[in-house]
């Protein structure tokens, strides 16, 4: 009888256990894109003013290139490269018509200390909020800053996880994308 009750007890973890395998399978887990992927879509409501704005697509910057930066306000290298990245916008932003979008995330900070943190490194690109995490999850952030340079025609060139980003890596990058 002993025997019989482990047998059972066997059979079913072993049953319980695939059941469990094949729940996780069917749902698949979202795989962070890759470098020569298309970027995926996101939409996020812009920092405007220290307020919460309109929603922008990325999309709609498709024919651009794009250096697409996440980051946090208790980030200490985001901070830091935040000037190196303005400075790269500043440059191309008329010649190459340079986007640098900058993606706020895992932040629980308000628009309003998000603006007062923009104001004191002096940056000057698109800020867009992430409150929901949405882009987090769908780039696969794991670590900050992570930064994603995109081609014109919307293809991801490189991923940068970590920093500060120096202004000779983003020049590097850059020729990837123009």
């Amino acid at each position: 009888m002993k025997r019989q009750t482990s047998f059972f007890f066997f059979a079913f973890a072993i049953l319980t256990l695939s059941a469990c395998g094949g729940e996780s399978n069917s749902t698949s887990a979202h795989i962070a894109p890759e470098i020569r992927a298309s970027a995926p879509e996101i939409v996020l409501p812009q920092l405007e003013n220290g307020r919460v704005g309109s929603e922008r697509k990325l999309s709609a910057l498709r024919g651009k290139p794009i250096v697409l930066n996440f980051w946090a306000t208790w980030c200490g290298p985001c901070k830091t490269e935040f000037p190196v990245l303005d400075e790269a916008f500043r440059k191309y932003r008329t010649t190459n018509d340079l986007q640098v979008i900058a993606v706020n995330v895992l932040d629980t900070a308000p628009p309003e200390t998000i603006q007062q943190f923009l104001a004191d490194t002096g940056v000057i690109f698109p800020v867009w909020l992430d409150a929901n995490d949405n882009a987090n999850r769908l780039y696969g952030i794991q670590a900050l800053p992570t930064t994603v340079f995109i081609d014109r025609n919307g293809v991801i060139q490189q991923i940068r996880i970590g920093g500060p980003l120096t202004r000779e890596y983003i020049e590097q990058q850059l020729t990837k994308i123009f």
